[in-house]
């Protein structure tokens, strides 16, 4: 009887609780338990719904994993991505003809997303190659084929750009994606390094005492990246700078033309102060009847100038006695030397003492003079101004290929060094225009600023040939920064009435060097291997290169 009287109980209590204010009453836990019966009624109505200690922990616990029903689907959210590229991205060298292969991370929608306005192979010049496109869904590969008649450019930068288009087999866009290669700089190249070896110039190096790592020749990417507009800053906080010089070898039928360039984070004047300058030297070499340096032409910029200046041996024959009219006296560097645009004449052991050209460059501007041009030629000239008694007040690091390594300057106590003893080098190695700068100048928003389109002289090769003309400035986004080497122009600092000059469009001296030499120098030039030859064996920015086909390209 006491179980149902406790059963009629609480119904009574629930019908209660039903009606009037809606409330529920609070649970009576006083109810008559003397009988033990109705005790472990009780008790086991209240703790029916209590968990257990296990079961408190296992809902509490963060990590256990919602369970995934039969058949349930997972949303696919994630965008498409390259997983490898043939070529590579930043791929050098790559042999012509090429096809282009990328492999994404899943299957895509091939059919309905990628077609030539998603998925475009672009040339140096901005013009999109001709080709066709295939699909492997095996491995998520996408081919593009060149067409046979696509022409195909050495030493020349493509890009590969895939746009938000393409998607997934969800529809999920890929992110923008753009991979860059260059193409294979020509055959034959280790007999032209081994000139520039051979020929490697000794740098003196006037530098700061105070900055002097604006000063140290280096490569573009010292900081790891080829990024222009954080290298001032990055010279600034580096603590190591390795020393590099840049060169190049151009070759007619009868001289060879090696170009070197130096590179600096930080051109700095009083009044013309900017970011990436480069300074650099030709060095003119006769091939027969033995190679032998005749001549050094170099360049530097300085303010809105850009001086060219010409150091020539006695020996070439370039300067004659008495073409100026000024008297057979046995003087090269009278009016003779003006008459052919020559800055100064020098014997032969002077000017290349041991095979080697002596640059001197100065603090600050880089300009880029003869160690060995002690004598001012004019009072009004205030650039590559030298004496043998300043030689001995400067700072001097002195620089010199040595086994091709390229030394690293560090901080020692906190300081770079502003000097090296006598007889002792700093080891630069070499690293290549070609290679490095102009596979590359299709990068106006990271490395160049502005573009010019090449305009030969008369008859010369080199027709509508497009190029950078300035590195971006890191110091000044409204001014332009150094210029590369194919850009350079003459615009003397120094305005001298007797001095022969010859007015040249902008990239004549880098990419027609024959062409400029001759013309600067009043020299006929043949077509011939004898004489003074403007034909071009190799000339790589000319798309020239008649090694091995032309007899008189053989040496």
């Amino acid at each position: 009887m006491a179980r149902w009287a406790f059963a009629i109980a609480a119904l009574a209590l629930i019908v209660v609780g039903c009606g009037g204010s809606g409330t529920v009453p609070p649970t009576d836990t006083t109810a008559d338990t003397s009988d033990p019966e109705d005790a472990a009624d009780v008790q086991a109505d209240l703790t029916a719904d209590e968990p257990t200690p296990d079961a408190v922990a296992a809902d509490e616990s963060p990590e256990t994993p919602p369970v995934e029903l039969p058949g349930e689907v997972v949303a696919d959210k994630d965008p498409p991505q390259v997983l490898s590229s043939i070529p590579a991205d930043e791929a050098s060298d790559v042999e012509i003809p090429f096809t282009v292969q990328v492999t994404f991370n899943e299957p895509i929608r091939y059919k309905e997303t990628v077609d030539s306005s998603t998925f475009r192979l672009i040339d140096m010049y901005e013009h999109d190659v001709e080709g066709t496109l295939s699909y492997d869904e095996a491995t998520n590969t996408v081919t593009f084929t060149p067409a046979p008649t696509a022409i195909m450019y050495r030493a020349s930068p493509y890009r590969i750009t895939m746009s938000n288009i393409i998607q997934d087999k969800a529809g999920n866009r890929m992110v923008p994606v753009t991979l860059t290669f260059s193409t294979f700089l020509a055959p034959n190249l280790a007999a032209l390094e081994a000139l520039a070896i051979k020929y490697s110039p000794l740098l003196y190096q006037s530098v700061s005492k105070t900055i002097p790592q604006f000063d140290y020749p280096t490569s573009y990417d010292f900081d790891g990246d080829w990024l222009a507009a954080n290298n001032d800053k990055n010279i600034m906080k580096a603590t190591s700078i390795p020393a590099w010089v840049y060169y190049d070898s151009v070759e007619t039928k009868s001289h060879y033309f090696i170009r070197y360039a130096y590179f600096y984070p930080r051109h700095t004047e009083v009044d013309a102060s900017f970011g990436n300058d480069v300074a650099g030297a030709i060095v003119v070499v006769a091939k027969r009847p033995t190679p032998t340096p005749i001549a050094v032409e170099t360049y530097f910029g300085s303010a809105s100038k850009e001086d060219l200046r010409s150091f020539v041996t006695a020996e070439s024959g370039i300067v004659t006695d008495n073409a100026a009219g000024d008297g057979a006296n046995g003087n090269l560097n009278d009016k003779d030397r003006k008459y052919f645009g020559v800055n100064w004449v020098f014997p032969q052991a002077t000017l290349f003492p041991s095979g080697h050209y002596q640059a001197y460059l100065t603090t600050g501007a880089h300009e880029s003079c003869a160690w060995a041009q002690t004598t001012k030629e004019t009072t009004t000239d205030f650039r590559c101004v030298l004496s043998e008694g300043s030689k001995k007040t400067l700072s001097i690091v002195r620089y010199a290929y040595v086994d091709g390594v390229a030394t690293e300057l560090n901080r020692d106590s906190g300081d770079f060094p502003i000097a090296t003893a006598e007889g002792e080098d700093i080891g630069y190695g070499l690293r290549s225009i070609l290679r490095d700068w102009w596979v590359r100048r299709d990068r106006l928003a990271d490395m160049f600023s502005s573009e010019f389109t090449y305009a030969p002289p008369t008859d010369r090769p080199g027709a509508n040939l497009v190029a950078p003309t300035t590195f971006v400035n890191t110091t000044s986004e409204a001014d332009p920064g150094g210029r590369p080497p194919w850009a350079w122009s003459w615009k003397p600092t120094v305005l001298d009435f007797d001095f022969y000059f010859r007015e040249f469009n902008q990239g004549t001296i880098f990419l027609d060097p024959a062409y400029y030499f001759a013309a600067r120098h009043r020299i006929v030039s043949t077509t011939s291997k004898d004489g003074f030859s403007s034909t071009y064996c190799f000339n790589p920015y000319l798309l020239i290169d008649q090694r091995g086909k032309d007899p008189d390209c053989s040496n």
